[in-house]
């Protein structure tokens, strides 16, 4: 990544940057500086347009009212000048930040300044050469830095043809961004994050074809066919609608590819269900990680441990109810699927009704999913166990426990060979499991927290009150489960703001997290 993409980073002291991915902010490190006016932020934001280009008079009032300029507009935008010219170089000096006029016009120059539109951009071109290069984890992860730099919407609050059409550029080169990195999550076999990112663009822009098509692609990729032909449905059924067109030839040879396959997929439990002889095959991971976001710090210190022990031994991931430890153990699991060749079992310890399922249970479900008849199978824990120890005691297997209530669930699963990994969830640390790492998972992070809200709400109604929505996380207590249940009831209820379902959640009527945790629920969301 180039120097100017790594300024994406928390800022140094007194390093100067100017937002325009949203509305015109200028800070001096962690310092803001106030800019005035709305129209006054409009000149700046011009200005840095063009920076180290001459601005002359008339294309700044052009640019601020177009054809609609009042007779004082030149005074007006000498006004402007001299006061960003006093409240920035009074905080930054002359010397980093010029503001002097030019022929007629003005010449804005900055030392060592950050533009975000600049470094958008820059970031972007450095997610495509990463991609061109094959690098596509560092074009994931590159992409996704170039499009966390926006803030809402550009240049919020003006309405000119000039920033119309800017904002429209910017916009385009957005779009762009999101498909590029839908397309390079699937490509590097991140198909629930595509799925969310394809989710997310397409709440805004329900007409892009090419955002469907990504759609059905992650959807398939993940293993989700019945979810994919219903999305096409609802593709076509939008597009229909709107523009009285059916999909384009690729959005339909998709869907043809989807019926071909459903027609030719083989009964469950043929030799088609196996990809290497003797070798399990990875059956479909819980779709718990779809919309997973954030937990950056908490997923390295999981895979690592899964990828690099340092002793043998399973991982544990404990925490309290609703906090996504499902999620990010089965994220983990997706992440280190090309280093666990034999496959990947998944295996849930709590019923539906809340009951541990039993050791007996939980090994006949293995051996099942193995290949091996259940009416075949001995009767008693110890055969069981000696029999599953047997089928993957070589192979490079990745079993996840999850919701484990008791250590006697699981003792019995546990490998005697170092090389099958355990990973198992709980909601408790389980003390008496032999060798356990074990990783303690708490709530979101704020940043996080708010993440999870805009890619179900949309960012911009995030951003048109960014404090609300702050304070809407806090009384979800950061815990990912009750901040999608409020998605819920904002997406259900559009006419309601962050502030009342906020105020919903601190009502002393109210069963706080738990309220809306239901209300989840029943919506379905």
């Amino acid at each position: 990544m180039s120097e100017l993409a790594r300024e994406a980073c928390p800022p140094a002291a007194n390093h100067l940057r100017f937002s325009l991915l949203g509305p015109v902010r200028a800070w001096s490190g962690n310092h803001e500086i106030a800019l005035g006016s709305p129209q006054q932020r409009a000149l700046l934001a011009v200005l840095l347009l063009r920076i180290g280009e001459p601005v002359t008079n008339e294309d700044a009032v052009w640019a601020l009212w177009g054809d609609t300029a009042p007779r004082s507009a030149d005074g007006t935008v000498r006004t402007y000048v001299y006061r960003l010219r006093r409240k920035i170089t009074e905080v930054v000096g002359a010397h980093r930040l010029a503001l002097r006029s030019h022929s007629g016009g003005y010449l804005l120059t900055a030392n060592d300044a950050t533009i975000d539109t600049d470094l958008f951009e820059q970031t972007l071109d450095d997610a495509r050469r990463a991609r061109e290069d094959g690098d596509l984890d560092g074009a994931v992860r590159t992409f996704r830095a170039a499009l966390a730099l926006w803030r809402g919407t550009p240049f919020a609050g003006t309405d000119t043809t000039y920033f119309n059409t800017e904002r429209e550029r910017l916009e385009q080169l957005r779009t762009a961004a999101v498909e590029e990195l839908a397309e390079a999550e699937i490509d590097a076999g991140e198909h629930g994050s595509a799925v969310t990112t394809a989710k997310t663009a397409l709440v805004g822009q329900p007409l892009q074809e090419r955002l469907w098509e990504l759609l059905l692609r992650a959807l398939t990729g993940s293993g989700r066919r019945a979810d994919a032909l219903a999305a096409y449905q609802d593709a076509r059924r939008v597009l229909r609608a709107e523009l009285g067109l059916e999909p384009g030839p690729r959005l339909q040879e998709l869907h043809g590819d989807l019926l071909a396959a459903a027609k030719a997929r083989p009964a469950p439990g043929t030799h088609a269900d196996t990809t290497r002889t003797g070798s399990p095959v990875p059956p479909q991971m819980s779709t718990a990680a779809d919309g997973f976001v954030g937990r950056a710090a908490e997923l390295v210190e999981l895979t690592t441990c899964l990828r690099t022990p340092e002793r043998p031994g399973p991982v544990g991931l404990h925490g309290g109810a609703r906090l996504g430890k499902t999620a990010l153990a089965v994220r983990a699991a997706l992440a280190l699927r090309p280093h666990f060749p034999d496959g990947q079992l998944y295996v849930e310890l709590t019923g539906p009704d809340g009951i541990p399922v039993t050791p007996e249970a939980v090994l006949v479900g293995l051996l099942h999913r193995l290949g091996m008849a259940p009416a075949a199978l001995p009767r008693t824990v110890p055969e069981l166990a000696s029999l599953w120890q047997l089928a993957v005691g070589r192979k490079q297997v990745l079993v996840v426990l999850d919701d484990v209530q008791t250590s006697g669930q699981i003792l019995p699963v546990l490998p005697n060979s170092p090389i099958p990994s355990v990973l198992l969830t709980s909601r408790h640390q389980l003390a008496d499991v032999p060798d356990l790492r074990s990783l303690s998972l708490g709530g979101l992070t704020l940043a996080d927290a708010l993440q999870l809200l805009g890619s179900l709400v949309g960012h911009c109604r995030l951003h048109q009150d960014v404090e609300a929505a702050a304070r809407l996380v806090a009384a979800c207590a950061y815990r990912p489960e009750a901040v999608r249940a409020a998605a819920a009831r904002l997406l259900n209820h559009p006419h309601r703001t962050l502030q009342d379902v906020e105020r919903d959640l601190r009502a002393p009527d109210t069963d706080n997290v738990h309220h809306l945790t239901a209300c989840h629920a029943l919506l379905g969301a």
